[in-house]
């Protein structure tokens, strides 16, 4: 009887552990796969070009594709499969808007000229779709008129080359109560791919689209994995 007793107990503890074992492999093979919750860091510089303009369009000779445009500094933040990101722009966009009393705008810059130079703060929220490809979603408050984080030297001249200040015709801002005040939302699509350079150190190449005024932004960054 003793015997068997024995016999019982120490095949219970046999199971026991093999249970015990099992479980403690599952719970490490859990445990492995858990990713740091922060990666990695990108800082970057994008330019942007503009691609949609007003209709009818009164404005300086359009020669390319970046005649007007921004400039973005960026930072982009990387937890586990997410881009937590922020950006700020300086844009020199052909922007025009029309009242409902016919009287034809532009937000005011370069000096108080009829040249636009506008700002947008973008917040980014981004998803690792596949491999190291992530898209990412940005939304922007665009705003103006403002003084330029760079090129404060740059006249309405140097920006709207082409466009003739001296014909009455094509000024704007006929209604004066309305030249102060501008603010607008804006969307940025884009999708960018981290690439090994060396070390903890990557290249993240950026290609996007904003809604309002079609512009295609290009760029790079430089990520430090965490």
């Amino acid at each position: 009887m003793k015997r068997i007793l024995i016999l019982f107990l120490f095949s219970s503890f046999c199971l026991h552990s093999q249970t015990w074992k099992e479980q403690s492999i599952e719970w490490n093979k859990r445990s492995g796969d858990t990713e740091k919750l922060l990666k990695s860091v990108s800082v970057g510089f994008l330019i942007q070009g503009q691609t949609k303009y007003p209709s009818p369009y009164l404005g300086p000779e359009i020669n390319g594709k970046f005649n007007d445009g921004a400039y973005h500094f960026l930072i982009d933040i990387y937890l586990k499969k997410f881009i937590v990101g922020f950006q700020i722009s300086d844009e020199y966009f052909f922007l025009e808007k029309i009242n409902e009393d016919g009287s034809i705008w532009k937000p005011r810059g370069f000096n108080r000229s009829f040249s636009s130079l506008t700002r947008s703060y973008w917040l980014s929220l981004g998803y690792n779709i596949w491999n190291n490809l992530y898209i990412k979603t940005s939304l922007g408050l665009r705003s103006g008129y403002n003084d330029s984080l760079l090129y404060k030297n740059k006249t309405y001249e140097d920006v709207a080359i082409g466009y003739d200040f001296t014909d009455v015709s094509l000024f704007y801002n006929s209604n004066r109560s309305l030249i102060q005040d501008y603010s607008e939302k804006d969307f940025l699509l884009s999708i960018n791919y981290l690439v090994k350079i060396t070390g903890k150190l990557n290249l993240s190449p950026e290609f996007g689209y904003s809604i309002n005024y079609g512009g295609i932004t290009l760029g790079t960054s430089i990520n430090y994995e965490l």
